[in-house]
């Protein structure tokens, strides 16, 4: 069996869950988000992915944007501040962690889960809209995501 690790970073809350091969959480794991120090954070989730003691092939990870996908850095966020900004999230974890790390938009990872596990699994496409911290939106269509849609 194979295992992969999920994380949203929000606004609010960090959520780190691990995922098997069939979609399923294992185990999840919600903390605080420290909205002005990443560092704080960081430690925070490798002490997390360090606690499932599995062997992980991968790590998704989610953020508020706009995010430079590219080089897996946030570039300004108004639920993130401090050293958040121009943060690279992912590079700095998956130098922490030895585990590669793949950085996307929050709205577009939910709009992806939903159009493939979730209620929208039985349709060709799929709008998301996220209402919590902040806002967002996602467009799934046939089971790809478009980056870039709208962000807020």
């Amino acid at each position: 069996m194979k295992y992969a690790v999920g994380i949203d970073i929000g606004g609010t809350n960090t959520r780190v869950a691990l995922i098997n091969e069939s979609y399923e959480i294992i185990e999840r794991i919600q903390f605080l988000t420290d909205v002005d120090d990443p560092d704080k954070t960081m430690d925070k989730i490798v002490e997390t992915i360090s606690s499932f003691k599995l062997d992980i092939v991968g790590v998704g990870m989610s953020c508020p944007g706009p995010l430079d996908l590219i080089k897996g850095k946030i570039l300004t966020t108004p639920n993130l501040h401090g050293k958040w900004t121009g943060f690279s999230v992912s590079k700095e974890l998956e130098k922490r962690i030895q585990i590669p790390v793949y950085l996307e938009n929050d709205a577009n990872l939910a709009a992806l889960a939903e159009s493939v596990i979730g209620e929208g699994k039985d349709y060709d496409y799929v709008q998301y809209l996220t209402v919590s911290t902040g806002l967002g939106a996602g467009l799934v269509m046939h089971k790809k995501y478009s980056q870039g849609l709208m962000v807020l």
